[in-house]
């Protein structure tokens, strides 16, 4: 259904259609008349279940839970959002009341929360450890220098630089350590890659040469048995009238007794060739060539070894031994292929474990020479950043002779710098015990909102964000989508072009960022046609 079909499939049963309000406060009158609420009187979900939750509250409201007590209450509030996602795509029409969410989506939620915690706590880290050491050091700087108006500012100027300047050092030996540590790994990844191509290129032949060589052999056996089932009754009387045959006749026929087990002997053979139930033919058409053991292989390759046994000598002595002979050699030509195909088989397996051993290795080099170039990637926009400041201090330091209303300006700015930093590293300490219940609420938009509308997903949102309180789970009092998911956003928008990020809808602007937050693109509705010149300006056309 499109989306003005499911907002007014939402109103129509009872569920509140979303409005402007900030995530985790409650909904007004005016935009929710009926006081509905996607959570539901005393803590009740979309889904229609209620769960609760105890835990113990410190001095700052917040609750209190263990490691394994906020895992435990994280399973039970995957299934909670699972089944409330469910209901709501039932009610706004985008799902058959009735059909299920396949289960696979709790898996996809647990992935991408993983994935969205990893790396959102391993960047808030990185900047945490960064901030702190910066502001550390210029206190320092600080401290060891007398604070006396233009020259105090000066003297805070030179410091920071220097931290700056250290900051670029330090990127440039990452750098060259991550060259270095590159071109290891690509110098051992060719060779790899070119033994991985060449093994499975053995395989694939050898493969190909089996098919190939069972065809034939059986294409011969089909032909042998359609050339011997045109013998007639008269043809077998000829054969059988022998009193003293030729050796050319025992010989065949021997071989013949030796695959229908029967003594190898003549009056055998003639008995063999009276049979009538079933007749000789018939055994001769449908005969089964798996059920041939050792010895009689044995023993008809002994035959087979003699000078006379060919379909030329055959056909001299009767034109109807020439199809027997042909058949018993077809009989033994894919009895000797089938056997060599087993032995090449048992070969190839060897192979290919050595081949899927060899490719799990590939991949493996592949991935780390990828974070290898991801992390030269950070380390050179550090350096980048650190040398830009550095130039952009060294400029200030030459204002600072001009005036001293501009050393004012110039240490007020790096109070401000300060104060920011300050203010940032605060921000990131009061978002890491939050972090798990964030990214749950990110993970669980990634997964379950992306057919739905911008202010659906708000009120989808703030249920879950209301579900976590009530777990007892951590998260942020008035957690934002967009905020907790800003770095992302930066990097999806930043290859658009300008008149694309002004003019296409604030919601399609956050699909991209739903996108980029998986390696499983999500579903999204796009009945406005939005979706192409951005995928194709994102990527490239």
């Amino acid at each position: 259904p499109s989306q003005p079909n499911a907002a007014t499939a939402a109103g129509a049963h009872g569920l509140p259609l979303p409005y402007s309000m900030p995530v985790g406060s409650a909904p007004s009158s005016e935009g929710n008349p009926k006081g509905q609420d996607l959570g539901g009187a005393g803590g009740r979900g979309v889904g229609g279940s209620s769960m609760d939750w105890q835990g113990s509250v410190d001095s700052d409201g917040r609750c209190k839970m263990t490691a394994q007590e906020q895992l435990d209450g994280l399973e039970s509030v995957l299934a909670v959002i699972h089944a409330q996602a469910q209901e709501l795509m039932w009610q706004v029409g985008l799902l058959q009341r009735g059909t299920a969410l396949p289960q696979s989506k709790v898996s996809s939620l647990l992935q991408v929360l993983t994935y969205l915690h990893s790396t959102q706590r391993k960047m808030l880290c990185a900047e945490q450890a960064s901030l702190w050491m910066a502001l550390k050091k210029i206190a320092h700087c600080q401290g060891r220098q007398p604070a006396s108006g233009g020259s105090s500012t000066l003297d805070k100027l030179h410091a920071a630089i220097e931290v700056s300047r250290s900051v670029a050092a330090e990127a440039q030996s990452k750098l060259e350590v991550l060259e270095k540590y590159s071109r290891r790994i690509a110098e051992e990844l060719h060779p790899q890659e070119a033994l991985l191509e060449e093994n499975a290129t053995i395989v694939r032949k050898i493969a190909q040469d089996i098919d190939q060589s069972i065809e034939q052999a059986q294409k011969r056996y089909k032909d042998a048995t359609q050339e011997v089932g045109t013998l007639t009754e008269k043809d077998i009387a000829e054969i059988k009238s022998y009193q003293t045959p030729h050796s050319r006749v025992r010989l065949i026929m021997m071989a013949v007794c030796a695959l229908f087990g029967v003594n190898m002997d003549w009056r055998s053979a003639q008995r063999l060739l009276g049979e009538q139930n079933p007749k000789f033919l018939d055994r001769l058409t449908n005969f089964d060539v798996t059920s041939l053991n050792v010895v009689t292989l044995a023993q008809l390759t002994r035959l087979l070894a003699e000078p006379e046994f060919n379909i030329v000598q055959a056909a001299q002595v009767s034109a109807a031994l020439k199809p027997l002979c042909w058949w018993v050699l077809s009989v033994a030509e894919l009895v000797r292929v089938t056997k060599q195909a087993e032995l090449k088989r048992g070969k190839i397996a060897d192979a290919e474990a050595r081949v899927a051993t060899t490719e799990k290795y590939v991949r493996q080099l592949r991935g780390e020479l990828h974070s290898a170039a991801q992390e030269e990637q950070r380390q050179s926009k550090a350096k980048r950043n650190a040398e830009r400041d550095i130039a952009e201090m060294h400029e200030l330091i030459k204002d600072t002779d001009l005036s001293s209303q501009n050393l004012d300006q110039l240490e007020a700015a790096l109070e401000l710098l300060q104060v920011h930093w300050k203010g940032r590293l605060e921000e990131i300490e009061a978002q890491l015990p939050d972090l798990l219940g964030d990214a749950t609420l990110a993970a669980a938009a990634v997964v379950y909102c992306g057919p739905l509308l911008s202010t659906q997903r708000g009120a989808a949102l703030q249920a879950w964000h209301k579900l976590l309180l009530e777990a007892g789970l951590p998260c942020s009092q008035y957690f934002e989508l967009k905020t907790f998911l800003e770095p992302r956003q930066r990097h999806a928008l930043r290859d658009l072009p300008p008149d694309l990020q002004v003019f296409t809808p604030a919601s399609w602007l956050e699909n991209l960022v739903l996108i980029s937050a998986t390696a499983k693109p999500p579903l999204l509705l796009d009945p406005d046609g939005v979706a192409t010149p951005l995928l194709k300006a994102q990527h490239g056309g």
